[in-house]
């Protein structure tokens, strides 16, 4: 650190092949830290990303590459002929693979399709495409039709935050591969937060996709910041959920979205509740913008003891809930009525090893009252 006050921040990779063994292992600078990026090509004695030169084994099963830095390296070292010729290389082997690509990566993205396509043992599949502005809907569907090649996947996890050129008919290539992989899919993973025009067709669309997943075992979708979302889709996407059997994982994250209420909640316990195999629920309805959202507001309403009820009915009904994580941060203040309920119902969910709680406090509950609920709890 004496050396190179101003390297805060690095990016491991490592290459491994069927019998867990490392066969090749990089370390890459964040120049985003940097006062520069000449700075990195000042430190000769750094190790180097792969290149043309090195030599990859065969037989490779699990891949993970952050390009988020592509620019600030040579470029011969991450050609997207390169990337491509890596993936085909292992194409019979590859189970695993994921990838963070970076703002002005679309000669790579377009590698990465086109390989893609003859992956057809991969499982596991991770992409990043955050604040990546070369990613449109022609991307979206060029995309959607690589992976109706990967009958065998398991595991998709997409990002597409602060996505810019992507609209509501890119994502429908998203709902289209959803539907053609739905047999064989068991975790799901999907990042919208703060995309632009995602409008409340958009969440509905995907709900119906999401019918066709009945092996689902897992599933997180993100929508923060994404205004347009109205109580219609939130509806639809409850009555979605109801319908996967399987289903013991589930996150869902509306920051920021103010079709949240009441009723909404009352919706979704209704649909937890016949869900008998969930292991955890992790719910982000989060306002952060606005302070507490008031009842008379015709646009925005707060949720009321009314939703938190429902959401204490889950808890009473549910034998195998483990884990609970809830942040309704400045969209709902408990009473010491709702205070004391929970403490009660908390302290007989036998199988509940996690608990994470975030609301406010109206301010005329009394001190007293809160200590005695960390009491019964801990107790």
């Amino acid at each position: 650190s004496k050396t190179y006050p101003y390297l805060v921040s690095l990016l491991f990779f490592n290459i491994i092949n069927s019998k867990k063994k490392i066969l090749y292992s990089a370390v890459i600078l964040e120049p985003s830290y940097l006062p520069n990026s000449t700075f990195m090509h000042s430190l000769p004695t750094l190790p180097q990303p792969y290149g043309q030169n090195t030599k990859f084994t065969k037989g490779l099963t699990s891949l993970s590459l952050d390009l988020h830095t592509i620019e600030y390296v040579q470029q011969d070292d991450f050609s997207p002929l390169y990337t491509q010729k890596i993936l085909l290389q292992n194409s019979k082997t590859l189970r695993s693979l994921s990838l963070r690509f970076s703002l002005n990566n679309s000669q790579v993205i377009r590698a990465f399709i086109f390989a893609l396509k003859h992956l057809n043992n991969l499982s596991v599949l991770s992409l990043d495409f955050s604040n990546c502005q070369q990613v449109n809907d022609e991307t979206l569907k060029d995309l959607a039709s690589s992976l109706g090649c990967c009958s065998g996947l398991r595991d998709l996890n997409i990002k597409l935050c602060y996505s810019l050129n992507v609209t509501s008919k890119g994502r429908k290539f998203i709902d289209k591969a959803l539907r053609k992989l739905g047999g064989c899919l068991k975790i799901i993973n999907l990042d919208f937060r703060y995309s632009a025009n995602v409008n409340n067709k958009d969440l509905v669309d995907l709900s119906k996709s999401l019918q066709r997943c009945p092996k689902a075992v897992s599933l997180k979708l993100a929508w923060a910041g994404c205004k347009k979302i109205e109580a219609s889709g939130v509806k639809a996407l409850s009555k979605s959920m109801g319908k996967l059997k399987n289903l013991k994982n589930l996150s869902l994250g509306l920051v920021d979205v103010p079709s949240v209420t009441d009723q909404e909640l009352e919706e979704l316990a209704k649909v937890f509740n016949k869900m008998k195999d969930l292991e955890s629920i992790e719910l982000n309805f989060k306002q952060k913008s606005g302070g507490i959202i008031r009842r008379q507001d015709d646009e925005m309403r707060k949720i009321s003891d009314r939703g938190m009820q429902a959401i204490l009915k889950i808890l009473q009904e549910s034998n195998g809930l483990m884990t609970l994580l809830l942040n309704f941060k400045q969209c709902y203040e408990a009473g010491e009525k709702i205070i004391k309920m929970l403490a009660l119902v908390l302290k007989e969910c036998v199988c509940l090893k996690r608990v994470k709680l975030n609301f406010g406090c109206q301010g005329n509950v009394k001190k007293e009252v809160v200590q005695e609920f960390c009491r019964e709890v801990e107790g």
